[in-house]
């Protein structure tokens, strides 16, 4: 019933990400963050992240700011993040 009314089906809802869009656009959007795990995968750690594509953004973030405390023997309750919004013209200006 839910593929005849464009919704995602309530079994794949329930283990995935929060998401009100219709079930086509939803498709395209689990395809796209596919495709960035997997380019992660081959590659390597990308330059910049999708941080959207993340199932659970907080959790990334906080995992890097451990990573880093490990790495740099330093207190993870003294490091924070820093943003600067930029204007992008395309996906190369990344």
């Amino acid at each position: 019933n839910s593929l005849s009314n464009d919704l995602v089906p309530g079994l794949w809802s329930k283990v995935s990400y929060l998401s009100l869009k219709p079930l086509g656009a939803w498709m395209e959007d689990y395809i796209r963050r596919v495709r960035f795990f997997q380019l992660w995968l081959n590659t390597g750690t990308p330059a910049s992240f999708w941080i959207s594509g993340f199932f659970f953004p907080q959790g990334f973030l906080t995992a890097a700011l451990q990573s880093h405390a490990r790495r740099y023997k330093c207190a993870v309750d003294t490091l924070s993040y820093s943003f600067t919004v930029r204007v992008m013209e395309s996906g190369e200006d990344v």
